[in-house]
C-alpha cells in the first residue's frame, strides 16, 4: 500500500501518465470475476454434435415503415458462430466434417435441430439463456486468422487474433408453415 501511495507521488511530480491497469483488483472486481465464466462461453449443438464456441451472436432484427412501425414479414436473423477447430478435443474431425457435410449442397434434408447456450458458469449447469431452433448452416468458412496490429506497434490480443485456426458458421432458422422463423429462447 505504501508503494502505491509513493508511485504514485513520483508520477505525480514526474508527470507519468498513470498505469493501464492497476496491479491488484479492487474486492468488488474479484466478487464480480468469481461469477464470469470461463472464455468459451457459449455451447452450441448442431444435429446432435456439441461444442464450444469462442463467440457466438444472435441477432434479430425487424424493418420499420416511415411511421415507425414494423413492417410485418421483414424479420431477419443473423446467427454467427466463432470456433477454434485446432482444439481438435472440442471440435473433433468427425463433427467437422458432418458441419462441412451439412453446408454443402444444402437440401431439405438438411435442416437439423440446433442449439445455442450461454452460460453463467464454468459447469454449464446454469444457462443465462439458449435458443431452439430448426435451420441449416448457410455459411462455411475456415481460416488462420493473422494477428493484426494496433495503432502503438503492438499485437492486437483480440479473441480472434490469437486463435490458430477459425471456423466461422452462420445458422439460418428454417420457417414454419406460416412463413415464421420458429425460434425458442429459454433458460
Amino acid at each position: 500500500m505504501w508503494f502505491d501511495l509513493i508511485s504514485r507521488a513520483l508520477r505525480q511530480l514526474l508527470h507519468w501518465p498513470p498505469e493501464v491497469q492497476p496491479k491488484a483488483p479492487k474486492p468488488k472486481e474479484e466478487a464480480r470475476a468469481v461469477h464470469m465464466s470461463n472464455p468459451l462461453r457459449s455451447t452450441v449443438t448442431v444435429d446432435g454434435n456439441k461444442f464450444d464456441a469462442l463467440a457466438s451472436t444472435v441477432r434479430f432484427a425487424t424493418l420499420k415503415d416511415r411511421a415507425g412501425m414494423p413492417e410485418m414479414g421483414t424479420l431477419s436473423t443473423a446467427i454467427k458462430i466463432y470456433i477454434d477447430f485446432h482444439d481438435d478435443t472440442n471440435v473433433p474431425y468427425g463433427t467437422l466434417q458432418r458441419l462441412f457435410d451439412l453446408a454443402h449442397v444444402v437440401t431439405r434434408d438438411k435442416i437439423v435441430d440446433m442449439k445455442i447456450e450461454y452460460w453463467k458458469d464454468d459447469s454449464k449447469k446454469d444457462a443465462l439463456c439458449s435458443y431452439k431452433f430448426k435451420g441449416w448452416i448457410s455459411r462455411f468458412e475456415t481460416g488462420n486468422p493473422l494477428p493484426t496490429s494496433t495503432p502503438d506497434g503492438n499485437s492486437d490480443l483480440s479473441s480472434h487474433s490469437t486463435v490458430n485456426h477459425l471456423l466461422t458458421l452462420e445458422l439460418e432458422p428454417a420457417m414454419n408453415q406460416q412463413n415464421f422463423k420458429d425460434i425458442t429462447m429459454g433458460n
